[in-house]
């Protein structure tokens, strides 16, 4: 057998102390290589953190430079076609007066426009800085830059376009010119200004709302618009017609091209440019992005803020993990508890977002109260944003949220002409009815009418646009392009019609009186797409269809034969009805308008095999 060990062999372990000595050590590693893996997580998050930060704000100032643009270009085009078409001419000086003067009335971001004819004479209506407006009328003929420049240009130009910037001291107008053609013949231009100082004035606004500084480039070197431009009247043009990026009292501005490249994102996906300026040992981050739609010179739209409102992220996760750190060399088991409490809280707060992000408010819970201090607050502000959200949603449209999220998110919703399914009701003699409810009873049968309504909408896809009193409007074919448009509206017309009379047989079993509707549908043009200003957007529809289907519901007042609901269709629904509806024509009829007549039909039931 072999000698026994010496006494004085050294060290001897317990069994007790080497397998809790090995587990501990085990454990240690596992939870400290999780804690590494957590560090690099988190950092990553914090650059996830920043990229969401900075790329929110570029998307709202790049769409609010193009709703703050869009009106030139909205008053433009709708002249010009009232010229190309013959609604009036160019000659029609008393009349062109009136329109360029209501256009620029009616378009406060709009400084100036004017229409020229092929001798380079031209009315001009220009906007103060008092509101005034002045009308002018002179010519270019003898201007020989002009001549050979600007009228070849509009000659062969295909469409719109943004041209330099033009100098009407003390202002500096950012121009947009459209060539006027009628049956292929040039017959001159219309132009239109945005002033410099109203781009400021947006910049600052802007700043306010993100508590950043927000800044628009002409090219690299020359500053379009900045808050300090916006309280500076004319102070700025220059010979130049742009201050240059030292010239405005932004010193952060002025490195932009000079900043480093900020970690993380030295190669970044978008067209996005992140850099960090260090000026007297504090860190700016300024971003900045390309916009190519106004003119051949490109505009740079960007912001600058302070970077510590990053480090204070990674301030925190410095924190969880020293304090993770300190736990695991004091108890293991205290470890792997803090790890419960942490993670359950962060995984919450990750579903709730993604569930969020989907517009799901219905499948967020609230999130529990933690004893760590930054996810109790992370809970209380979650729980709080979630609050307002469940409480704002009912003024937003959530299935047209979803549709516009499902065309791509950095897409912009552009106006366009489309040809629509539009569906409005009405309820018969509400005005009556309402004088004899109190003003709660008034509106808990309107919200209970139109959440039936509005489901037998949804249903067949459609979009409910707006409310009106007891009306309501809806519509179908956007965003979504859908091929059977009449065929929806008329399925859902239907649906409503089955809905009220069955509401209708429990409010008459109850002792009440039936709520009777008129629905009315029409199919053609409109012009579909984000109406409003930066502050107060709709996506809705406008145009003479809209006006000829109100028309056409309200024919129901005069083919009322005492039904619950009657609908009625014009016969450009039924033209493009791909499904089979039971229909009995009553007339042609003139609405309002419309120079013709149109064909109403009854729509009665979806025919039968």
């Amino acid at each position: 057998m072999p000698d026994p060990l010496p006494d004085n062999a050294g060290f001897r372990p317990t069994i007790n102390g080497l397998i809790t000595g090995s587990v501990a050590a085990l454990v240690l590693t596992s939870l400290v290589t999780v804690i590494a893996l957590q560090w690099s997580v988190s950092q990553r998050g914090t650059l996830e953190l920043m990229e969401g930060l900075t790329g929110l704000f570029l998307e709202y100032l790049e769409l609010a430079v193009h709703a703050h643009m869009q009106p030139a270009l909205d008053q433009a085009a709708s002249i010009t076609r009232s010229l190309e078409d013959g609604t009036f001419d160019l000659e029609d000086r008393g009349r062109l007066r009136d329109v360029l003067t209501g256009a620029l009335a009616a378009a406060p971001q709009v400084t100036t426009i004017s229409a020229w004819d092929n001798n380079l004479s031209y009315m001009s209506v220009l906007r103060s800085r008092g509101g005034e407006l002045t009308v002018t009328e002179a010519d270019h003929r003898d201007d020989g830059s002009f001549a050979a420049r600007i009228a070849p240009q509009m000659r062969n130009a295909a469409g719109p376009i943004w041209g330099d910037l033009v100098a009407r001291p003390p202002e500096v107008f950012v121009n947009l010119r459209w060539p006027i053609r009628r049956k292929g013949e040039h017959l001159g231009f219309m132009a239109s200004g945005i002033t410099v100082d109203e781009l400021s004035r947006l910049t600052t606004e802007l700043s306010e709302y993100f508590d950043t500084t927000a800044f628009i480039l002409h090219g690299r070197d020359r500053v379009l618009a900045h808050p300090n431009m916006a309280i500076t009247e004319g102070g700025f043009v220059t010979r130049d017609l742009l201050p240059a990026l030292h010239e405005v009292g932004d010193v952060v501005l002025a490195e932009i091209w000079d900043g480093k490249p900020m970690r993380g994102f030295e190669k970044s996906a978008d067209d996005t440019r992140r850099v960090k300026v260090t000026l007297a040992g504090i860190d700016y981050v300024v971003i900045s992005r390309r916009l190519t739609a106004y003119g051949e010179q490109p505009w740079i739209i960007g912001g600058w803020f302070r970077h510590q409102r990053i480090n204070k992220e990674l301030s925190r996760v410095r924190l969880a993990g020293a304090v993770s750190i300190v736990v695991l060399l004091l108890s293991i088991i205290g470890a792997v508890l803090v790890s419960r409490l942490v993670s359950r809280p962060v995984k919450r707060v990750a579903e709730g977002a993604s569930l969020v992000g989907r517009l799901d408010l219905s499948k967020v819970g609230r999130l529990a109260p933690s004893r760590i201090k930054e996810l109790n607050e992370q809970a209380d502000a979650f729980n709080t944003m979630l609050a307002s959200l469940r409480s704002f949603e009912t003024y937003v449209p959530r299935t047209l949220v979803r549709r516009l999220m499902r065309k791509g998110e950095q897409q912009e919703v552009a106006s366009e002409s489309r040809n629509l399914a539009v569906l409005f009701t009405d309820i018969t003699g509400f005005t009556q009815m309402s004088e004899v409810m109190s003003a709660q009873d008034v509106a808990g049968l309107l919200n209970a009418h139109f959440a039936l309504i509005g489901r037998c909408i949804e249903v067949e896809g459609g979009t409910v646009d707006k409310f009106i009193g007891d009306a309501l409007m809806a519509f179908w074919g956007a965003p979504e392009t859908q091929a059977d448009v009449a065929d929806r509206a008329c399925r859902a017309a239907l649906a409503i019609r089955d809905s009220v009379t069955a509401d209708n047989d429990a409010r008459r079993a109850k002792g009440n009186a039936p709520i009777r509707v008129r629905i009315g549908i029409h199919r053609g043009e409109v012009v579909v797409g984000n109406i409003g200003w930066p502050g107060r957007i709709n996506y809705t529809i406008v145009g003479d269809t809209v006006n000829a289907c109100q028309r056409i519901e309200s024919l129901g007042k005069d083919l009322d034969t005492g039904e619950d609901v009657v609908v009625l269709i014009s016969g450009e629904v039924v033209d493009g009805l791909s499904e089979s509806f039971d229909v009995a024509p009553v007339g042609a009829y003139a609405v309002k308008g419309k120079t013709a007549e149109i064909e109403v039909f009854r729509l009665l039931d979806r025919a039968h095999a």
